[in-house]
């Protein structure tokens, strides 16, 4: 069986419900499949929890002590707690990212940051030639649609025979 663990409302303030429908939408894609999911929050995951795969929003330090504690009894888990960490403590991905010889952008000065927030929002105010340097804002190309497959053309996806 895969555990699937939501966020904690407290990481997902603007995001409470697009987080929980991403999560809704990969449990029951994964259903479709024929996997047996079951969901938790992090505040409710327990220790003595022993499945072989989870898929976690967590960040929680208690929730990602007990995935980590999973990882190395061998489990399976998708959003691995380090990466999760790394992620919390911007110092710490920078200095990973730049051991691992991976170029990161420079940061952006406090003032330029402020004076980018301040900034006017409307695609009209950026494209104004307000000043000798004009910003144009484009579109990205539009997304092609991806074919929709019967669903006995879908194919399983390949997991530990432990748990298919």
């Amino acid at each position: 069986m895969i555990l699937a663990i939501s966020r904690a409302e407290r990481y997902s303030p603007n995001s409470i419900d697009k987080d929980a429908a991403i999560l809704h939408s990969l449990c029951k894609e994964l259903k479709h499949y024929g996997y047996d999911v079951d969901s938790t929050d992090e505040i409710s995951l327990g220790a003595n929890d022993n499945r072989r795969v989870y898929i976690s929003m967590a960040r929680t330090d208690q929730a990602l002590d007990l995935l980590d504690h999973a990882t190395r009894r061998g489990a399976i888990v998708m959003n691995d707690p380090h990466a999760v960490v790394l992620c919390k403590n911007r110092r710490l991905l920078m200095k990973t990212l730049a051991n691992a010889g991976l170029n990161t952008p420079a940061a952006v000065p406090a003032p330029a940051a402020a004076a980018a927030a301040a900034a006017p929002a409307s695609v009209a105010a950026l494209t104004a030639p307000t000043s000798p340097r004009t910003i144009t804002v484009t579109s990205p190309p539009p997304a092609r649609p991806r074919p929709k497959l019967p669903p006995t053309a879908r194919p399983r996806p390949k997991l530990p025979p432990a748990i298919g």
